[in-house]
């Protein structure tokens, strides 16, 4: 049976389309985005703070959000990603937290990003296929996602009210 890749691309069996090793850098995807926009042209696309401890999967991640359009501010875990947010926090239109970060889960790291903008939207990333949820919970993207999936829940979420 052909798997996919994160990008939803079919293979036959081996290893189809980029693998996770962050190296080497991928030149086809690297500022290009699926609506043809070079990344920082005019016609902003709403701004992405992605926070992954894994640094193969933090950097796919942020080429496929680049592919959709999106701007991309990563951090590697809770401290970095408050620091981060910070600094500007109405600069970021949706969050995208690893659940099992180290030192700080995702749901205490979006608790704490809360305080400071009530309003921030979210999503949890998980490649625990049945985390624990809590009624109110941001909706929860497994990885390995595919881009399609990544793009819905993205576009579902940036076009809820909260």
């Amino acid at each position: 049976m052909a798997r996919a890749d994160w990008l939803g691309r079919r293979g036959s069996g081996g290893q189809s389309g980029p693998s996770l090793n962050p190296s080497p850098r991928f030149p086809s995807f690297q500022g290009v985005n699926l609506y043809g926009h070079r990344s920082g042209e005019p016609g902003v696309k709403p701004h992405i703070l992605l926070v992954e401890d894994e640094d193969a999967v933090r950097e796919i991640s942020t080429q496929m959000l680049t592919m959709l359009g999106y701007q991309v501010t990563s951090a590697v875990d809770g401290p970095e990603a408050i620091r981060v947010f910070t600094r500007e926090p109405d600069q970021f239109d949706l969050l995208m937290l690893d659940l099992n970060l180290p030192g700080m889960s995702g749901r205490q790291l979006l608790r704490e990003l809360r305080k400071l903008r009530p309003d921030v939207r979210a999503i949890y990333c998980s490649g625990d296929p049945e985390p624990d949820s809590s009624p109110g919970d941001p909706p929860h993207l497994y990885k390995p996602y595919r881009l399609m999936e990544l793009k819905s829940c993205i576009e579902s979420q940036l076009s809820s009210s909260r």
